[in-house]
């Protein structure tokens, strides 16, 4: 019931979200059919809605959630618009929008090696992979009597079959 009951509430949620989509599509209008529409189609699709999904029980209350939770939205993204159009417009942020780029790019050549070209840097690293196949080369190779494998000589257990080798 109460996974019905929240499936409700969000999908009355996004039907009384219709006037704040029509508002940020520039559909909007002042005149008496457009605001009657607008309140009374989500006003009947949530109730259908609502009671088809819940029931009779709790049926009145989606609605009701999803009406408070729209009309919060509408007036979080209208005080966000308001922040947000005093601070995209000032000087401090059109400086921002430059220093951003040029501070990254002196980042990064901050962090790049100097006198080390980028082929010099590859194969560093190449020979620090081939290395310790070399330590593995001076490793003792005994014979697994089990298996017949080549393990370390130190081996107690063979390590690709688990036979025991040799006391503690």
């Amino acid at each position: 019931m109460a996974g019905r009951f929240a499936a409700a509430s969000i999908l009355c949620y996004l039907i009384f979200l219709a006037p704040l989509l029509c508002r940020i599509a520039g559909l909007e209008s002042r005149d008496a059919g457009y605001l009657l529409l607008i309140a009374a189609l989500p006003a009947l699709s949530s109730a259908i809605t609502s009671s088809l999904i819940v029931g009779r029980d709790l049926c009145f209350a989606p609605p009701i959630i999803g009406w408070v939770a729209a009309f919060a939205s509408n007036q979080v993204s209208d005080w966000l618009l308001a922040i947000a159009s005093e601070a995209y417009f000032t000087w401090q942020f059109l400086l921002a929008l430059v220093l951003a780029p040029l501070l990254s790019m002196g980042f990064s050549r901050l962090a790049k090696p100097r006198g080390i070209s980028e082929a010099a840097i590859y194969v560093g690293e190449s020979e620090a992979v081939e290395e310790p196949s070399a330590v593995e080369a001076e490793v003792e190779l005994i014979t697994c009597p089990y298996c017949g494998g080549g393990i370390p000589a130190g081996s107690i257990y063979c390590p690709l079959c688990g036979g025991r080798i040799r006391e503690e």
